[in-house]
């Protein structure tokens, strides 16, 4: 089975279709936006033209540079692939995920903190350097003793 989706954004209780409208208007480079139907009403999931990763970029700034733009969005997660929903599919894509995001975030730093037990697992897995990954409770407990 395909995914058809490439985002998933989340709003606030009963404010889906206003985030589907802000996301439309902030997002006009990657039309056309194809928003799936949904029970929920504060999450949305659709298809943008265009790379889903740059569209979360454009967002983030906007947050940072003129907030009352972004007013609906809570969250906006990008899908940076599709495959068949299989396990054994599913745990090489993230394997293949980790391995970039690992050369990124090194690139950047010889140091990289996480907060999540799991992406600091897969991260560590798809490197040599596994001692340059760091949870931030690890941080903490340096830092009381």
């Amino acid at each position: 089975m395909q995914l058809e989706f490439n985002f998933v954004a989340t709003t606030y209780r009963n404010s889906r279709h206003e985030l589907e409208h802000e996301l439309k208007a902030l997002l006009k480079d990657f039309e056309p936006i194809v928003f799936f139907p949904l029970k929920l009403n504060s999450v949305s999931y659709g298809k943008l033209n265009g790379d889903p990763i740059k569209a979360s970029e454009i967002l983030w700034n906007l947050a940072y540079s003129d907030p009352w733009k972004v007013r609906r969005t809570l969250r906006f997660v990008p899908l940076e692939i599709n495959c068949n929903v299989e396990t054994i599919e599913l745990k090489k894509k993230a394997k293949e995920i980790a391995a970039k995001r690992a050369n990124d975030l090194l690139s950047c730093s010889n140091t990289v903190v996480t907060m999540c037990p799991i992406c600091l697992l897969n991260l560590k897995e798809s490197t040599p350097l596994k001692d340059n990954f760091l949870d931030l409770s690890e941080i903490l407990v340096k830092s009381y003793l």
